[in-house]
């Protein structure tokens, strides 16, 4: 992925879930961000 080293400095927001089906806000990005990439992510760090 990327060449994280001691000295690399990391920034993780949280993850916003979408509270309910009128919720404007819902992503970040494009690409969705589910479950499932919570837990891989988790398993990076």
């Amino acid at each position: 992925m990327f060449d994280v080293t001691q000295n690399t400095f990391v920034y993780l927001a949280l993850h916003i879930r979408q509270l309910n089906v009128t919720s404007e806000f819902t992503s970040y990005t494009k690409e969705n961000f589910d479950d499932n990439s919570q837990k891989k992510l988790g398993g990076f760090l």
